[in-house]
């Protein structure tokens, strides 16, 4: 019996989507933009989830970078000012990991009654990358704010985030095992909420 091989104990993956041999986490983040539904089937499994999660933690640290730079024109950046968007970049990244991993267990939990056979740690995994979007509009914003001096909360970061939304409706249709009406729910209400906490936490993080 020594050539058994030994049961998979990863409960969390048995029965996930098919998986594609593993990619670089940037082809998936840039190939997410295009075919997001493919892509996060194909592929989610295949990153660990931190990594997956730090696609959205940056996503959102950047985001939430922009704000403070925004909400910073036209004064002076002293030390004070310096540590404020620090601490809302820090903010962003915090409701981008932690935040986006809560409400991926939220939505895994509720689409159970649909039958879908997604796992919770794929659920994870492509709720990270779901934000691929708003990294890579988090990016081109943040260096036209550097090097041009452009605002660019709205017109990348707000745009980036709702850019989004294409790729978390594929995540939770493919939780819910494909029907579309409780994942257009579902995506309306996380959209809402983390657009709610960008509102409050980012917006209002400096006043």
């Amino acid at each position: 019996m020594a050539n058994m091989a030994a049961p998979d104990t990863n409960v969390l993956d048995a029965d996930a989507p098919p998986q594609a041999p593993r990619a670089s986490l940037w082809r998936v983040v840039c190939a997410t933009m295009a075919a997001p539904g493919e892509i996060l089937r194909r592929h989610a499994a295949a990153l660990p989830a931190p990594v997956a999660l730090t696609v959205s933690g940056a996503a959102f640290a950047i985001f939430f970078a922009q704000t403070a730079i925004d909400l910073h024109r036209g004064a002076a950046w002293d030390q004070s000012a310096i540590v404020s968007a620090a601490v809302l970049a820090g903010t962003g990244g915090a409701l981008g990991t932690v935040g986006v991993c809560l409400l991926a267990v939220l939505a895994f939990v509720l689409t159970r009654p649909f039958g879908g056979s997604a796992t919770l740690g794929w659920s994870v995994r492509a709720f990270g990358l779901a934000y691929s979007p708003t990294l890579i509009y988090g990016i081109c914003g943040l260096l036209a704010q550097l090097v041009l001096g452009w605002p660019a909360a709205l017109a990348f970061g707000v745009t980036g985030f709702l850019w989004a939304l294409s790729p978390l409706h594929a995540t939770i249709a493919e939780l819910a095992g494909g029907r579309m009406w409780p994942a257009t729910i579902l995506t309306t209400v996380i959209g809402g909420v983390l657009l709610a906490a960008w509102a409050t936490l980012g917006l209002g993080g400096l006043r």
